[in-house]
């Protein structure tokens, strides 16, 4: 890639020649600032050489450009190794069939008929929270087993497997956190793990297919699913689509709801603000989407191109950071201010153009019921503001742990309230 921007811009673009964006040193969010007012497409060489693009306007357009910006990549290198997720790495028309085909099973009233289910389960585990003495790890008690918990028999694999399912989702998608390894052991390890969830995966497959009365689940939908064409979904294609839904279920609402946490717990104001009016929550939900937007969209340049002077050849692999785009003052009035009032807030947190989320009902749902319940139940927790954030980076970011001291209980007639 050449580029005609001019590098006495200086430290920001050196910077991204050598930024490696599973480095756990390198916190991403200040280079991206500096990148969106010096040099908002730029070149890094680590990992086989890959283009940040951190302006809102231009990661907007990359996402919404599937013709020039191809979501058939393979990155980080050997992340595939079954093949392309069904649908995020298809593009238009395959991934437009596909899209119409699963849109059905996350609809606003099929995410409305498990919410009950779903606050039942983030009551029991909060209960379990305030029932421990001293602080606990907010990730490993509630953030990492709600959605979990909540999503598994959705999808229809079985919650009483909880461990040795998030096991095989932390080995799976590893490489989405730390990157490939330089002896290859990383991609063996995740060879392993998606064969021990294909035979799950079909195990249950099987016992549907079998079965007089099948669950009401996404395994039963995806086989009696027909594509446009009339033609029924073949086993690797359902796989490939339960191989993406464990990922973004176990995952995302994790890591959004742990870094939420970790700024409610360490912003006792704003903690307040969702104790005594609940009701801005739902816009508390769209801010923290906007400014933790947790995911680096990857794409594949099918043809020479430029963007912003900078030359794009065919092959370049270009990456968004939604997070960037949160924090665009071009596209938000003061973005570094978490404002649960905002309005509008057309963030991209979900991404935008044909691949835009396709659980973002579910998302959205999940993490406003858990902000009702935490805020009900245990309003005066707090995370140690000398505590390190144990932040995890990559296509995903996140945090690993969080130390919170959940604090005085309400009464019995508050809970009740």
């Amino acid at each position: 890639m050449s580029s005609k921007a001019d590098r006495s811009f200086g430290s920001a673009v050196d910077q991204a020649a050598d930024f490696n964006l599973f480095d756990p040193a390198q916190e991403p969010h200040s280079l991206y600032g500096e990148l969106r007012t010096s040099c908002p497409v730029a070149r890094s060489e680590e990992l086989g050489g890959y283009t940040l693009v951190t302006r809102a306007e231009d990661i907007y357009s990359v996402m919404t450009d599937p013709s020039t910006f191809s979501n058939q990549y393979d990155w980080p290198p050997g992340h595939q190794t079954l093949g392309p997720r069904v649908p995020a790495n298809y593009d238009p028309p395959e991934h437009t069939a596909y899209r119409r085909t699963f849109a059905p099973l996350f609809s606003p009233a099929v995410v409305s008929s498990i919410e009950g289910a779903t606050r039942a389960k983030a009551v029991e585990l909060l209960e379990r929270v305030a029932a421990k003495e001293g602080p606990c790890d907010f990730v490993a008690d509630f953030c990492q087993p709600y959605p979990s918990l909540v999503f598994l028999p959705f999808l229809g694999l079985s919650a009483d497997e909880l461990e040795e399912l998030l096991e095989l989702h932390e080995q799976i998608f590893i490489m989405l956190h730390r990157g490939p390894s330089l002896d290859g052991g990383t991609e063996q390890m995740v060879r392993l793990a998606e064969e021990k969830l294909r035979v799950k995966v079909n195990e249950a497959l099987d016992a549907r297919t079998s079965a007089d009365r099948p669950p009401n689940d996404i395994f039963s939908s995806l086989l009696a699913a027909r594509l446009p064409d009339g033609r029924l979904l073949s086993r690797e294609e359902i796989l490939a689509t339960i191989s993406l839904l464990f990922g973004a279920g176990l995952g995302t609402i994790k890591n959004t709801l742990a870094m939420t946490m970790w700024f409610l717990g360490t912003n006792s104001e704003y903690r307040d603000l969702l104790v005594h009016e609940p009701s801005l929550i739902p816009g508390a939900v769209e801010e923290f989407l906007r400014y933790f937007a947790l995911v680096v969209v990857p794409r594949l340049v099918t043809r020479d191109t430029e963007l912003h002077d900078t030359s794009l050849p065919r092959g370049t692999i270009v990456l968004c950071p939604l997070s960037s785009s949160g924090r665009d003052p071009s596209a938000h009035s003061n973005p570094e201010v978490i404002d649960f009032k905002r309005n509008p807030n057309r963030h991209y947190g979900f991404g935008a153009g044909p691949h835009r989320c396709l659980g973002s009902h579910l998302a959205r749902m999940e993490l406003r019921v858990a902000l009702e319940e935490i805020h009900l139940r245990m309003p005066n927790y707090s995370v140690d503001p000398t505590a390190k954030p144990e932040w995890t980076w990559g296509l995903v970011c996140g945090m690993a742990s969080l130390p919170l001291t959940v604090g005085d209980t309400p009464s019995l007639r508050y809970a009740a309230s």
